[in-house]
């Protein structure tokens, strides 16, 4: 099993993006506060999709106020 931190960080990056955990990915992730490593992976998706939208709006606010804010962060999802 390849666990180099190239193949760790490729599997991690589309986690984040894609949804999925591959069962490597999982064998990696040490739970924390009961949670699984899906639920914790969740965690970091979440952050991640948020401080993208934050971003996204910072660089198009005209497109934000044009489109308001929930089609906007819609449209960012």
């Amino acid at each position: 099993t390849d666990f180099s931190l190239m193949s760790l960080q490729h599997d991690w990056a589309i986690a984040l993006f894609n949804r999925r955990c591959s069962a490597k990915l999982e064998q990696q992730i040490i739970p924390a506060c009961k949670l699984n490593a899906a639920a914790s992976l969740a965690i970091y998706q979440h952050s991640i999709r948020a401080q993208l939208q934050k971003t996204l709006a910072a660089i198009y606010p005209v497109c934000r106020d044009l489109m308001g804010s929930r089609h906007f962060a819609d449209l960012a999802a």
